[in-house]
């Protein structure tokens, strides 16, 4: 068995172990792949195929941005952030929150985005009494519901033909709550959500009456 081909059975074995931890979110998996490349760049040698240095280079850039982006997820769930990275202590909520999102086995990548959230609410400045007001309002947003009542206004409820309605004389569909349709202009209206009764009704809830509101001076 030459070089070429003892080699090929070194990057191939090196090559699915790296991969293979990189499966299990192991955080040095992509430097096993970028020593994998030196293997790869000494088969080109050996086998005379030049194109593979290209390959292994761009790899090597590749596992590089991987590497740097898992082992700084790995430092920070760690507590092993550089001073330089912390603008100011994180307050307890984030700390409560990072300690449970790690509890769940949560990505350490995940968490970042979960605490990035959790941080800008935290730099609301409330209180134990106040962020129970403001839980509900966030939430509400979140999940694209309303804060306020529907209304009547044309200009809330979009009207969707026969032709894409696939039922006579259309409906309307409310912009600020997709859930809820019209089949009288927006007057009324039912929620798809909403089970049918006995009879196979619906609940039907009534628009507040809308009133322009006079032009800020």
């Amino acid at each position: 068995m030459d070089n070429a081909q003892i080699l090929s059975w070194i990057v191939g074995a090196i090559g699915i172990g790296g991969f293979f931890l990189a499966g299990r979110k192991v955080w040095w998996c992509w430097y096993v792949n970028i020593a994998c490349q030196v293997f790869w760049a000494l088969y080109a040698i050996a086998s005379e195929t030049p194109a593979f240095f290209v390959t292994a280079g761009f790899y090597t850039v590749v596992f590089g941005w991987n590497a740097y982006k898992w082992t700084k997820e790995h430092r920070r769930t760690r507590g092993w952030q550089d001073p330089s990275e912390v603008s100011e202590p994180d307050s307890n909520l984030v700390r409560h929150a990072r300690v449970e999102l790690t509890r769940l086995g949560e990505h350490p990548h995940t968490i970042d985005l979960y605490l990035e959230v959790i941080r800008a609410f935290s730099k609301m400045g409330h209180s134990g009494s106040s962020a129970r007001f403001a839980t509900p309002v966030i939430l509400k947003l979140l999940q694209f519901e309303p804060l306020m009542p529907l209304t009547n206004d044309p200009n809330e409820w979009q009207y969707h033909g026969e032709e894409v309605w696939g039922e006579k004389n259309g409906i309307w569909q409310n912009r600020r709550d997709g859930r809820m349709f019209s089949s009288d202009g927006g007057l009324t209206y039912t929620s798809v959500e909403d089970p049918k009764d006995a009879s196979g009704n619906k609940t039907v809830y009534c628009s507040q009456i809308f009133t322009e509101t006079p032009a800020q001076v």
